[in-house]
C-alpha cells in the first residue's frame, strides 16, 4: 500500500515525541523544567507519562552524578517514572549508566512512520452496532478516559487529570489532540488518538476492551486517523508499537524508523506485565 519510506532523522523522530509529551505541562499539575542536558516532566500524580526524562543530551565530566542527581529527585518523592532512551540520546553508554544507578529497561517499542502521500484514502466499514465518533463533547471525554482506564489500569488521578486535559486540549477542531471513540451501542469500548505537530503527527492510546477484540476495531481506528492526517495535511504519521500490534500498522505501509526504551525503577514494576501488555522476563 505504501512505497518506500525516507527515514525521518532520529533527532526529529524525538523531538516529536518530545513535543507530544510536553503539551501536558500546559496543566498546573504538571511541572517542565529544562536541566543540563535533558528536559524532566514532574508531576504529583504518580503516573509516568507525567514523570519522565526527555531530549537526554547529557555531556562533561560528572554524567554519572548528574544521572544519579535527576533519579534522586524523583525517588525522594516515590515517584514511578520514565527515562526514556532513543538510539540518539546522549551519552552513548546512557543505558550502562541507567543501570548501574539502579534502573531496568521495561520495554522496548518500535517507532514505525508512513509517508502521507504514498497512501489512499481509505474506509473500514465496522459491523452492525459499533460506530466511530470524534471526540467533542464533554461526555464523549469521559467515556474515552474511562475507557483508557479500564484497558490499560490507569491509577483513577491520572484518569481525572486526563479527563481535565483533553477538556483543554482534545475537544474541538483544532485542538493539538484528536480524540476517537468507538462504541457498540452505547457502551465505548475502543479508543485512539492523533497528536499534531507543525509537519507531522503521532498516533497514541490504541486500545480496546478485552471482549471486543479481534473486531477490526483498531483498523478503523488507525485508518480514520490517517485519514485527518491527510486532510489536516500533514507529511508522515508515526506511532509507537510492539512487535505484536506492528502487523496492523505494516497493513497500512509503514516502517520501522526506530526503537524508544523505556527505563523505570524495578521496584514500580507490575510483577507479570508491563504497560503495553509487554510480559516481563
Amino acid at each position: 500500500m505504501g512505497t518506500s519510506l525516507k527515514p525521518m532523522s532520529l533527532e526529529t523522530l524525538e523531538r516529536h515525541h518530545f513535543e507530544a509529551l510536553s503539551h501536558f505541562s500546559k496543566m498546573e499539575e504538571v511541572e517542565f523544567i529544562e536541566g543540563s542536558g535533558f528536559y524532566l516532566l514532574k508531576s504529583d500524580i504518580n503516573h509516568p507519562l507525567l514523570n519522565a526524562v526527555l531530549l537526554t543530551r547529557m555531556k562533561g565530566f560528572w554524567l554519572s552524578r548528574q544521572v544519579s542527581k535527576v533519579i534522586e529527585s524523583f525517588q525522594k518523592d516515590q515517584k514511578d517514572f520514565c527515562w526514556y532512551v532513543w538510539p540518539s540520546s546522549e551519552p552513548e553508554d546512557l543505558r550502562k549508566r541507567l543501570e548501574e544507578a539502579g534502573l531496568k529497561k521495561l520495554y522496548s517499542s518500535k517507532i514505525v512512520g508512513v509517508e502521507m502521500q504514498s497512501l489512499l484514502p481509505l474506509s473500514y466499514p465496522l459491523d452492525d452496532g459499533f460506530r466511530l465518533e470524534c471526540v467533542r463533547k464533554e461526555q464523549q471525554v469521559s467515556d474515552f478516559c474511562n475507557t483508557l482506564t479500564e484497558v490499560f489500569s490507569f491509577p483513577m488521578d491520572f484518569n481525572e487529570f486526563l479527563k481535565s486535559f483533553f477538556l483543554k486540549y482534545g475537544i474541538v477542531e483544532n485542538s493539538p489532540f484528536q480524540n476517537f471513540l468507538i462504541y457498540y451501542d452505547e457502551e465505548p469500548v475502543s479508543t485512539g488518538s492523533l497528536v499534531c505537530t507543525k509537519n507531522y503527527a503521532g498516533m497514541f492510546n490504541a486500545g480496546t476492551k478485552k471482549k471486543y477484540r479481534r473486531r477490526g476495531l483498531l483498523t478503523a481506528l488507525l485508518n480514520e486517523r490517517l485519514n485527518l492526517a491527510r486532510r489536516l495535511g500533514k507529511k508522515k504519521v508515526t506511532a509507537t508499537c510492539s512487535d505484536l500490534s506492528f502487523s496492523l500498522y505494516s497493513k497500512f505501509g509503514f516502517k520501522v524508523q526506530a526503537s524508544l526504551e523505556n527505563w523505570r525503577i524495578p521496584w514500580f514494576f507490575p510483577e507479570k506485565v508491563g504497560m503495553q501488555g509487554v510480559k516481563l522476563k
